[in-house]
C-alpha cells in the first residue's frame, strides 16, 4: 500500500499494513444480504409461526425470547474503527468520518451517523480564511446548514490497523496538510486501560507553505446516547480551561432505569489556544457556534442562547495554533463517556469493569477524558510495540492487516465485562463475567461453537478473560434448568438446560445473562454432538498455553462430566459417537447421519485431551478409560469414513454422505494447538487439505472468496443445505490455520486471502465482517465472531516456528 510521506513518518513499517480507503472510494462488488430460494422460504413458514407464538408467550412471561431476527442487519459499507473499550460501549466511527454506530447500551446496535458530532476545520493564511466541515455529506437538510458541509471526499483517505486509525486531509491548496490519528486504549495484556470508554483524536497539522498559517480544530458534540433518542437536557455542564487542558462534561440521568451518563470531551495542544462553548442547540442552524469559531477560530466561554429548555443541544471545544512556514504542531481531541451501569432485560444491573478504576457515580467521563490526553502517548507507543511485533514478521501484508482489523469485534460485540452487581441485587455475585455476541442477528453470548473458532483471538491477547469465559461454562455445566421451551425447528418442548450439557450460549442481552444460560431455542443443544467435546478441547489447549493449573482444576470437575454425557452418544461403542439425522452441530441446518467427520474427529481430540488431563490431575482411571476410548474411535473413524481421498462427510451412505467438507478436521487443528496425539496421520491430513483446497478452494471463483463448506466429488457445490453451499469466513480461517499445521503454508495462505480479499476490497464488509457469503459475495449475519480464528493462524505460524 502506498501512503505519503507524512503518513509514513508517522508509521514507520505499520504503513506496509494498513488498510487504505479513499473517502472518494467506494468497493467494487457492495456486499447485500443473501437471498434464499423460495423452497427454503417455504420450509420456513412453520418455524416463523413458531416464531409468532414464542413471541405471544414472552410477552406473557411463559416462553423466553427466540432472540432470533428475521430481517438482516445491514448498515452498508460506511464502517471504520470503533472507540472504547471492552465493555465500555462503544462508538463506530466511519472511514468518512461519521459518528454512526452506536453500542453504547449494553447489547444493543443503532446505525446512525450523527449530524452534531464532528470535527471542524478553520485555515487562516495571512487573512484568506477557509473553512470546512471535515465530513464529504451533503448539507442535512433543515439541521446545522449554516456549517461548511460538502467536503471534497478527494482531500482524504482513511488508513485502519484496529485499534488505531489515521485519516490524512490535504488542504495544501489552503496551505496545510493534517492527519488525524485515533486510538482506543485496547492494548494486549492490558486489564485495566483496554476497559476505559475513551477514544483519542490525535491532530498532527503541517504547514505546507512558505507563508505563515493560523489552524483551528473544533470537536462539536451532542448529549445523546444515540442519534435516534432525543438528546438531553443536562443536569449539569462542567466545563473548564487551563493552561493545558479545554474541557467539558456534559451528564444526565434519564436512561431506562434511571443509569446515570455523561459524556466529556476535551482538547489540548502545545501553543494552543482552548476554547469552549458550553452549548448549542443541536436542532437548530448551528450558525452562533459557526459564525463565531469561522470568524476568529475560537469560541467564547458562554452560552449562545439565553434559554435551551425543552430544546436538544451539545457542546464544543476548540484549538487555535500558529505555524510558521513548514512547521508541525499537534493538536489532541478526546471523547470519553460514563455509563457505569449495564441493565438487562430481566431488569439486573451491574456495574461495567472500568468502573474498579474511578466510581461508580456516572460523573467521570471529565475525568476519564482528561486522562486519556495526558496518557495517550503511553497508550500509543504501547500498542505500536505490540503490533510492530507481528508486523516484522514475514508473513503476507494483507495477513497483518487483517489479523488487527477484525479484534474490533471483541469491544464493538456487544461486549459485557462485569465489576459486581448494583447495590440492592440480593443474589450477591460479585464474581468477574465477560461476555461477547455471536452477533446482532442472534444476540447470545459467548455462543460455544463458534467461540471454539473465535477463542484463539482472546487467548493469544487477553488470556485471562479467555479464562474467565471458560469458568463461566464450567459453572453452567453443571446447572441445571428444567423449565420447558418450544423449540423452534421442531416445535417440541424440551428442558432449557439440563445437567451435564454445555449451553449454546450464556444468556442473553434481553434476558439476563449468567443466570439463564442457553438463550437459543431454534433445536435442542443437549443433542449437539460437538459443544461437549468442543469445551474439553478449549479448557484443556488454554491450559497448554497459559500454564494456569488452577485454571486447569478449577475446571476439571465439569471436564468430565461435559464428556461423560457426550459419551452417551457413542450407541454402538466404537469409541465414536453417531449424529441423528437432523442438525446437531454448530452446522445448525445441515444434516449428518451416523459417524460424521467433524463430530467424530472432535471427540477424538476431546478423548486425547482427556488423556492429558486426566494425568494432570492423577487420574489414572479416567485417563485409561479414554486411553481405550481412543484406540477404538481412532481404527472406527478410517475405517467409517476415509475413502482414499479424503474423510467422507458421514458414514449413512446418503446421497451427500461423499461430500467434501471444508471443516471435516476441525478438531486437528485443537490437536496441533495443544500438542496433542493427532488422530489422523499427516498423509491422510495432507491428502484431504489438497482435495478441499482443490475443491472447495480453487473451484469457487478461482480461490476468489474462500472456502465453500461442501463441495460434492464431481465439482459442484453439495446443495443439500443452505449452509452446505456457503462459504463461512471463520471457518476458512480456521481451515487455513490447519494448512499451516500441516505443512501446507501456500495453500493456507491463498484460502485465507480470499476472505480478506472479499471483506476489505470487493463488498465492503470492513468493520462488519460477517459469518457467511454465497457465490454471489450475498451475506448472512454481519459482525460476526467466528472471524476472528484469524488469530488460530497466528498460533499457527509461530508454533510451527519453533518446530
Amino acid at each position: 500500500m502506498v501512503v505519503n510521506q507524512m503518513i509514513e513518518e508517522m508509521m514507520d513499517e505499520i504503513s506496509k499494513c494498513v488498510w487504505s480507503k479513499g473517502l472518494d472510494s467506494a468497493p467494487t462488488r457492495p456486499g447485500r444480504p443473501r437471498r434464499y430460494p423460495l423452497k427454503t422460504i417455504i420450509s420456513m413458514i412453520p418455524v416463523l409461526v413458531r416464531m409468532r407464538g414464542v413471541a405471544r408467550g414472552a410477552r406473557r412471561g411463559t416462553e423466553p425470547p427466540s432472540g432470533v431476527s428475521v430481517k438482516a442487519i445491514d448498515d452498508g459499507y460506511n464502517q471504520g474503527v470503533p472507540i472504547g473499550g471492552f465493555g465500555s460501549g462503544t462508538i463506530g466511527r466511519t472511514y468518512r468520518g461519521d459518528f454512526a454506530r452506536w453500542h453504547l447500551q449494553v447489547g444493543k446496535h443503532i446505525y446512525e451517523p450523527s449530524i452534531p458530532n464532528q470535527f471542524h476545520l478553520r485555515i487562516d493564511q495571512e487573512g484568506t480564511v477557509f473553512t470546512q466541515t471535515l465530513n464529504p455529506r451533503s448539507t442535512p437538510g433543515h439541521r446545522l446548514q449554516h456549517w461548511k458541509w460538502g467536503m471534497d471526499p478527494k482531500r482524504a483517505t482513511y488508513h485502519a490497523l484496529y485499534p488505531r486509525a489515521w485519516t490524512e486531509y490535504d488542504f495544501e491548496d489552503h496551505g496545510v496538510k493534517l492527519v488525524c490519528e485515533q486510538l482506543s486504549p485496547v492494548i494486549p495484556h492490558n486489564y485495566q486501560e483496554s476497559s476505559y470508554p475513551v477514544g483519542v483524536f490525535s491532530w498532527t497539522i503541517r504547514n505546507t507553505s512558505r507563508r505563515p498559517v493560523e489552524v483551528s480544530l473544533m470537536l462539536t458534540w451532542e448529549n445523546a446516547v444515540h442519534p435516534l433518542r432525543k438528546s438531553e437536557p443536562s443536569d449539569y455542564i462542567r466545563g473548564s480551561i487551563s493552561e493545558s487542558h479545554a474541557i467539558l462534561e456534559l451528564a444526565h440521568s434519564r436512561e431506562k432505569g434511571n443509569c446515570p451518563v455523561s459524556f466529556g470531551i476535551g482538547a489540548t495542544g502545545k501553543d494552543a489556544k482552548l476554547s469552549l462553548c458550553e452549548q448549542f442547540d443541536t436542532h437548530g442552524r448551528g450558525d452562533a457556534v459557526w459564525e463565531q469559531f469561522a470568524a476568529q477560530g475560537c469560541l467564547d466561554d458562554e452560552p449562545f442562547e439565553e434559554s435551551l429548555k425543552g430544546r436538544t443541544f451539545g457542546s464544543a471545544v476548540s484549538a487555535h495554533v500558529k505555524l510558521m512556514p513548514f512547521e508541525k504542531k499537534e493538536i489532541t481531541f478526546s471523547v470519553a463517556w460514563d455509563m457505569p451501569i449495564m441493565r438487562f432485560g430481566k431488569g439486573r444491573k451491574w456495574y461495567r469493569r472500568y468502573t474498579k478504576f474511578f466510581d461508580t457515580s456516572g460523573n467521570n467521563a471529565i475525568k476519564i477524558a482528561r486522562l486519556a490526553l495526558d496518557n495517550w502517548q503511553e497508550w500509543d507507543r504501547e500498542i505500536a510495540k505490540w503490533q510492530n511485533s507481528i508486523i516484522s514478521r514475514e508473513w503476507p501484508e494483507w495477513f497483518k492487516s487483517a489479523l488487527f482489523n477484525e479484534l474490533y469485534y471483541l469491544v464493538d460485540g456487544g461486549t459485557a465485562w462485569t465489576a459486581g452487581k448494583v447495590e440492592g441485587d440480593s443474589t450477591g455475585d460479585e464474581e468477574e463475567h465477560f461476555a461477547y455476541l455471536e452477533c446482532y442477528d442472534y444476540p447470545f453470548y459467548n455462543t460455544y461453537d463458534v467461540h471454539y473458532y473465535a477463542s484463539f483471538a482472546l487467548l493469544r491477547n487477553w488470556p485471562e478473560l479467555e479464562k474467565i469465559i471458560q469458568k463461566d461454562f464450567a459453572k453452567a455445566i453443571l446447572f441445571n434448568d428444567p423449565r420447558e421451551r418450544t423449540i423452534l425447528f421442531e416445535g417440541s418442548k424440551v428442558p432449557r438446560k439440563p445437567f451435564g450439557v454445555v449451553p449454546h450460549d450464556l444468556g442473553m442481552p434481553f434476558e439476563d445473562p449468567w443466570y439463564l444460560p442457553n438463550a437459543y431455542g431454534a433445536q435442542d443443544v443437549s443433542r449437539w454432538k460437538d459443544l461437549n467435546t468442543k469445551y474439553v478441547l478449549q479448557v484443556y489447549r488454554d491450559f497448554v498455553i497459559t500454564g494456569d493449573k488452577k485454571f486447569l482444576e478449577y475446571c476439571w470437575p465439569s471436564v468430565q462430566v461435559a464428556m461423560e454425557y457426550m459419551d452417551q452418544f457413542d450407541r454402538d461403542g466404537d469409541g465414536l459417537p453417531e449424529n441423528e439425522g437432523f442438525p446437531d452441530q454448530t452446522y445448525d441446518v445441515w444434516t449428518m447421519k451416523g459417524v460424521s467427520a467433524y463430530c467424530g474427529g472432535l471427540y477424538l481430540a476431546a478423548a486425547s485431551a482427556m488423556i492429558k488431563m486426566a494425568k494432570v490431575m492423577g487420574d489414572d482411571k479416567t485417563a485409561e478409560k479414554y486411553r481405550q476410548v481412543y484406540e477404538r474411535g481412532r481404527a472406527s473413524f478410517d475405517e467409517k469414513l476415509w475413502n482414499g481421498e479424503y474423510f467422507n462427510f458421514d458414514s449413512s451412505g446418503g446421497k451427500h454422505s461423499s461430500s467434501i467438507m471444508a471443516d471435516m478436521l476441525a478438531g486437528l487443528l485443537y490437536t496441533h494447538a495443544s500438542k496433542l496425539e493427532r488422530y489422523v496421520d499427516s498423509e491422510k491430513a495432507a491428502k484431504s487439505l489438497s482435495k478441499i483446497f482443490e475443491f472447495n478452494v480453487m473451484r469457487i471463483e478461482n480461490g476468489g472468496i474462500g472456502a465453500i463448506n461442501g463441495m460434492r466429488p464431481d465439482g459442484r457445490p453439495d446443495l443439500s443445505s443452505i449452509q452446505s453451499a456457503e462459504v463461512w469466513t471463520g471457518t476458512t480461517y480456521a481451515l487455513a490455520a490447519l494448512m499451516i499445521y500441516e505443512g501446507l503454508k501456500e495453500q493456507a495462505f491463498r484460502t485465507a486471502q480470499g476472505i480478506y480479499d472479499v471483506v476489505y476490497n470487493k463488498s465492503g464488509y470492513w468493520f462488519r465482517t460477517p459469518e457467511a457469503w454465497t457465490r454471489d459475495l450475498r451475506f448472512r449475519a454481519s459482525m460476526y465472531m467466528r472471524p476472528l480464528a484469524i488469530w488460530a493462524m497466528e498460533l499457527a505460524l509461530q508454533m510451527s516456528k519453533t518446530k
